[in-house]
């Protein structure tokens, strides 16, 4: 018929992912607190990273979640599974990575920037949580990515390399270094916003 519509697949990538997404927001959210992130289980999953502080080139994230987290500064995941030679072995059963020890050490790295140029708080932050099966876990961090632009992802803030995102250390590549310090005034797929001084000195 014409003008009919292409079908819906339901089980299409960015559907699937749509779909994730949609579960990630119905979760219940969270102050990035010890107490909080002891709370919720040792899987894996994916997670959101809100800031609602008045650090003013985070203005637009303090309007936004003032109620609620509805746009998040950053997203990341952890698979359950092993790696094994740097790939996931499905067959290893649990290994050592959780969403908690993540949001852990996002914690952690925070508490670093307090005495930065531009000083977020760790209670400015709150976060959300979906426990996943692996098979789902890059998927639909991918899709939180996409869809949101979230300005700390890309900037090496998630990091676990050497130096990268670590504080009093930059990013490797001039490319990253650049984004890490370019201001932002909305989120954008052209980089993050400025990142404390704790991090690029």
């Amino acid at each position: 018929m014409q003008g009919q519509k292409e079908l819906y697949d339901p089980l299409d990538m960015v559907n699937l992912a749509a779909s994730i997404a949609c579960e990630l927001f119905r979760r219940e959210e969270r102050s990035l607190t010890p107490v909080d992130i002891k709370g919720i289980s040792d899987s894996g999953g994916i997670y959101a990273i809100f800031y609602r502080g008045a650090v003013k080139p985070y203005r637009l994230y303090q309007h936004l979640n003032r109620s609620a987290g509805i746009l998040p500064i950053y997203v990341g995941k952890a698979a359950e599974s092993a790696t094994v030679n740097g790939l996931q072995d499905f067959r290893s059963g649990p290994g050592s990575n959780s969403v908690k020890k993540r949001l852990q050490t996002h914690k952690r790295k925070i508490d670093s920037f307090s005495t930065g140029a531009i000083p977020v708080q760790t209670s400015d932050f709150s976060f959300r949580f979906l426990g996943l099966p692996d098979a789902h876990v890059s998927m639909a961090e991918a899709g939180l990515i996409t869809f949101l632009s979230p300005i700390w992802n890309g900037a090496g803030f998630g990091s676990n390399a050497p130096g990268g995102g670590r504080p009093g250390k930059l990013p490797p590549s001039r490319t990253a270094r650049a984004r890490w310090r370019r201001p932002a005034s909305a989120p954008s797929r052209s980089g993050p916003g400025p990142i404390p001084r704790s991090i690029r000195s």
